[in-house]
């Protein structure tokens, strides 16, 4: 049963709902028929009946007094949907009557506000109520307002109508009130706490006149100066106190003409007691009212004695202390120094390819970076006397690895550091040149320069050696097991830096070698092309042509079968003619061997149009460039091939074949069709499609001359082919300038 009659509640109120909006829609309209002066009187259809109010009489002035006061009125509904408001309002928001009309109460209130809405509205049916409300809304800042609301019985429906005026001016100025309030309650406050500060201050204020005279004080000048309550420091004289040598009379002389003092002076007590004491005056604090802070600092001052005899003792501490310290940061500056130059190798390492400069450079490196005296880089030779041959060096060398004649022979030469780290594959120390006996052979020359010591750091191939880096210091034994652990990780970064450079030569000459053959082969390729050319050209259409002529004479003399059958033969020498010259043009085109670029694609163009009726639009950015005749002729080829794929699979009439410069160093063919398109993985999955073969020739030749083709197609959308090469680049002289790149 309840259920029923909620649903039949919510039912009647969606009907009355539905009613109130189809009101405000027709309210709405008269409102502005009413503003814009289109009608004089309104017909308002209520339980009585129908009732007609006139705008000349009383209804129109109230209504222009509600339009023109200055306080915000409007009516809205019990639910709070605003049914009427004036230009007063709409300021208040910021907003347009038109744009408030119809939206409910809450939208336009501060957030924190809306819940009281309905309970206003709902006592506002029993009895006019006056609050205060913040409206608020996105096109303007709050507006706080002081609100009357009452109910206002019409003939048809009760609304409610509410009256607003803005605070704002009035909430202004009692702050401003208040903020005097506060900034005159914080006034006395400060006084009282300065009192309090002045009765309790642990130091002696005095407030003396021109003559020195005390006037002021509080209970701790009493202290200081040694008086009980009944002998007052008051009308006495600040110079009865301090001590004759300390010439007051200057110091408070100075203090009214500078306005200011800061000093130490000594304070002889009643007692004849005697303080050291620390005086902060100010002048003129009131007209001839000076101020004097006194301190007494006897304490503080024998207690500072005594820390700075502890700071003396300490201070002789902490140089000892220092002294370690300086000794530990040299080693530490030592290690971070020999990182850096770890860091710094593997760089190089990483940045020069070539073998001799990557050894000089690691060399220069050691030296400069890990301030070691020399660096050099001996590699092993497999002659008679296993000589070790210098490859590279830096530092202070002078002669020295020339006259040091080092072996990796088991013999007295090559019992050395380094020697010995090439024929055992394992690190190596000399101590101290010295004294070291196994270092005799070198030890004259190695004083003279200055080594005192040296590390050998065999470089490794697997189970190979290469040779050996060799080190070399100032100092004995400057060597330790870190700096070793960190040289020997040096030296095997460098081999195989020098492994790899020779592997990237290698490489780089097999590269070179292929593309030289790649080059010779496209121009024997174009070659072959033009002897197979001139072959049909000068002998077997000429054979042709004599062949025809004979039949043609034989035809005019024999009978009428035999003109017939010499007629259709002539006829098929004629069609062989025919193909034999297009043949001839297909192998080998006239106008790649002799012009330009440029020529050769706009020749190529017309070819494809007259021969296979594909019409090719260029788009020629530049002039002819300089290139090799291998590169021109492997773009033009390749140009060729693609533009015979699209006659024959894109099912299309046209094409576009563009070509320009791109990056200042390389040159760009692109040709491109709207036609069926394909999937260029499967190019990359090696299935082979129809023009497969072609494609995968013109990668591999543009790839050899240091290009690259790149394939952009979708079934359905097209295709788009673009070569590149560099200006520079040729098949038979391509340099180290390539790219190994492929792009499909």
């Amino acid at each position: 049963m309840d259920n029923r009659r909620a649903t039949t509640r919510r039912s009647k109120q969606r009907e009355e709902i539905d009613a109130l909006r189809r009101r405000l829609a027709e309210a709405e309209d008269t409102l502005q028929a009413i503003r814009e002066g289109e009608v004089d009187a309104i017909v308002v259809s209520g339980k009585g009946g129908n009732r007609i109010f006139t705008l000349d009489g009383s209804d129109q002035v109230y209504r222009l007094i509600v339009e023109t006061m200055k306080e915000a009125a409007l009516t809205v509904t019990l639910d709070g949907t605003i049914l009427f408001c004036n230009g007063q309002f709409g300021h208040f928001l910021g907003l347009p009557p038109a744009d408030i009309l119809g939206h409910a109460l809450g939208e336009f209130v501060a957030p924190e506000q809306g819940l009281s809405i309905p309970d206003l509205l709902t006592r506002s049916v029993t009895r006019p109520v006056k609050q205060r409300l913040v409206f608020q809304s996105a096109a303007r800042s709050a507006v706080p307002a002081h609100v009357s609301s009452n109910v206002l019985s019409q003939p048809d429906d009760v609304s409610i109508c509410i009256v607003a005026s803005d605070l704002r001016e009035l909430e202004a100025s009692t702050e401003m009130l208040q903020q005097l309030r506060r900034q005159q309650d914080a006034l006395l406050e400060s006084e009282s706490r300065l009192r309090a500060v002045f009765s309790v201050s642990p130091d002696a204020i005095v407030i003396a006149d021109d003559e020195g005279r005390c006037l002021e004080t509080n209970p701790a000048a009493d202290r200081l100066f040694g008086l009980t309550e009944a002998e007052a420091v008051i009308g006495k004289k600040l110079s009865d106190f301090v001590d004759p040598g300390c010439h007051f009379a200057n110091v408070w002389t100075d203090l009214k003409k500078h306005g200011r003092y800061q000093g130490e002076g000594r304070v002889v007590r009643s007692d004849g007691t005697v303080l050291l004491a620390e005086m902060f005056a100010a002048a003129n604090i009131r007209p001839s009212r000076h101020l004097a802070v006194l301190r007494d600092i006897t304490d503080q001052r024998r207690a500072e004695e005594a820390l700075e005899t502890a700071h003396n003792q300490l201070e002789q501490k902490v140089q000892e202390r220092t002294a370690e310290l300086t000794r530990a940061e040299a080693g530490l500056r030592r290690s971070n120094q020999i990182l850096e130059m770890f860091s710094d190798c593997n760089e190089v390492i990483v940045r020069i390819d070539d073998e001799q400069e990557l050894m000089e450079e690691i060399c220069r490196v050691i030296v400069e970076v890990g301030c070691y005296l020399l660096a050099w880089v001996g590699l092993a030779e497999n002659d008679e006397h296993k000589t070790v041959r210098p490859a590279a060096h830096a530092g202070f060398e002078t002669g020295y690895l020339e006259k040091a004649r080092i072996s990796w022979a088991d013999t007295k030469r090559g019992r050395g550091p380094t020697g010995a780290a090439i024929r055992t594959g394992k690190v190596q120390f000399g101590r101290d040149y010295l004294h070291d006996p196994s270092l005799a052979p070198w030890r004259k020359d190695a004083i003279k320069r200055g080594f005192r010591s040296s590390i050998a750091l065999p470089l490794r191939e697997r189970d190979a050696v290469l040779g050996a880096l060799t080190i070399y210091a100032s100092t004995e034994d400057a060597f330790g097991d870190p700096q070793a652990k960190i040289l020997g990780e040096l030296a095997d970064d460098l081999a195989f830096g020098l492994v790899a450079a020779r592997t990237r030569k290698a490489l780089r000459e097999s590269r070179d070698l292929l593309r030289a053959l790649a080059g010779e082969l496209t121009l024997t390729e174009q070659r072959e092309r033009q002897r197979m050319a001139k072959m049909l050209h000068d002998h077997i259409q000429q054979l042709l042509a004599g062949a025809k002529f004979q039949i043609h004479a034989l035809g005019g003399a024999g009978d009428l079968e035999v003109k017939k059958r010499a007629k259709e033969v002539e006829e098929l020498l004629r069609e062989c003619i025919n193909a034999s010259r297009t043949l001839t043009a297909e192998l080998s085109p006239p106008i790649p061997q002799e012009g330009g670029l440029v020529g050769s694609l706009e020749w190529l163009a017309e070819w494809m149009c007259n021969r296979h009726g594909l019409c090719v639009e260029l788009n020629m950015q530049n002039e002819d460039v300089p290139v090799q005749q291998d590169v021109k002729l492997l773009l033009f080829e390749s140009t060729r091939e693609l533009l015979l794929n699209v006659a024959k699979h894109a099912r299309v009439k046209s094409a576009s074949v563009g070509l320009q410069c791109v990056g200042g160093d390389r040159l760009q063919v692109v040709v491109s069709d709207e036609g069926i398109g394909f999937d260029p993985d499967r190019l990359n999955a090696g299935i082979t499609l129809g023009d497969g073969f072609g494609l995968f020739s013109i990668r591999e030749r543009m790839n050899l001359m240091g290009g690259q083709l790149e394939i952009a197609s979708r079934p359905g959308r097209g295709s788009r082919f673009t070569l590149t090469v560099p200006l520079t680049a040729s098949l038979r002289s391509w340099g180290n300038t390539h790219s190994d790149t492929i792009s499909i």
